[in-house]
């Protein structure tokens, strides 16, 4: 993982919310890291925010300090299963997924990464948006 004082932000998710948030972080000159399991779509994206497209969840991990699972909810039980080994105690963790707890999520990780909950709305996709934190 990067040093601490680098604002390195992963996205696990190529999807509409994640191409919003990176496209609004790009300017922001943190280092943006995406994965999808549809890689040519995380290409695509990362080209467009001036990200790195990577080979793995656990790698977004390995490559950041704040991790959004940028997801659906059905899939977050599998992600969960697969990056639990690679969470450290120094991530941040959020979620933009609805119905899915921060226990859930919490239960998981044999570390305790701190971890937020983000709701984003649609509007964010042009830009235009709100986004709700619960920490």
């Amino acid at each position: 993982m990067r040093d601490s004082k680098d604002l390195t932000i992963g996205f696990i998710g190529a999807g509409n919310m994640a191409e919003a948030m990176m496209k609004g972080l790009a300017p922001s000159g943190a280092a943006l890291f995406v994965h999808d399991v549809a890689q040519e779509k995380a290409s695509t994206l990362a080209k467009a925010c001036g990200a790195r497209s990577l080979a793995s969840n656990c790698e977004v991990l390995r490559e950041s300090t704040i991790v959004i699972l940028a997801i659906k909810p059905g899939v977050y039980d599998s992600v969960l299963s697969e990056i639990a080994s690679s969470v450290l105690d120094d991530h941040l963790i959020v979620s933009i997924a609805p119905g899915i707890t921060k226990e859930r999520i919490r239960g998981y990780f044999p570390t305790h990464p701190r971890l937020i909950r983000m709701m984003p709305n649609t509007p964010a996709l042009v830009g235009e948006g709100m986004i709700v934190l619960s920490p």
